[in-house]
């Protein structure tokens, strides 16, 4: 189970009225999928069955395939944090030996998604300086298709996870649009009780 520590506030988490964690979960190339996704899943769990308050940094969508997006592309070498090289490497860490990139754990973006009925309503952020931005788009799309409640912002000046950096112009903005999301959605979505390793 992924432990969640007390960190100190951040100058964005104390502008809201939601508590700022930092859940510490087993990562790869020692522990590779699904251990990431079981640690998240226990500790939503373990939020939504203390009723917990609290909007945690966020959660940057990291999906991709064997296919080279347009915007991979062309960020390689000019966005920060995320390029092909570095990409390739933590995808071979993370899935499991012998699997592409078009395994469901990295290619969750086109029909073969699966979704529960349970799903709850998503906020997708995406950053014009972010190399998976198409991927982030086609995300939503999906979800879209699915009948799944979406809302995309779209920050053209941000890079992958942004909102980390409160330094950035846009950090508090969309901290403050993830409040707002988290709030308005709160009564209406559900987390499931269980799920299936």
């Amino acid at each position: 189970m992924a432990a969640a520590s007390r960190c100190s506030p951040r100058p964005n988490a104390t502008s809201t009225a939601f508590a700022a964690d930092s859940v510490e979960y087993r990562l790869a190339p020692e522990h590779p999928y699904p251990a990431a996704f079981y640690d998240a899943m226990d500790t939503l769990l373990f939020i939504d069955a203390n009723d917990v308050p609290g909007l945690d940094d966020g959660v940057s969508p990291y999906f991709g395939s064997e296919e080279r997006t347009e915007s991979e592309l062309w960020l390689d070498g000019v966005a920060p944090i995320v390029n092909l090289r570095r990409s390739d490497f933590w995808w071979k860490a993370f899935l499991p030996a012998g699997a592409t990139r078009d395994h469901p754990a990295a290619h969750v973006t086109d029909e073969n998604t699966e979704l529960a009925a349970t799903f709850p309503p998503a906020l997708v952020v995406v950053g014009g300086f972010d190399p998976l931005q198409d991927w982030q788009r086609r995300y939503a799309d999906v979800l879209r298709r699915k009948g799944k409640q979406v809302r995309v912002v779209e920050f053209p000046e941000g890079i992958h996870a942004f909102y980390l950096f409160p330094q950035l112009a846009a950090s508090a903005e969309v901290i403050e649009d993830m409040r707002a999301f988290v709030e308005s959605n709160r009564a209406s979505s559900s987390t499931p009780e269980s799920y299936t390793r």
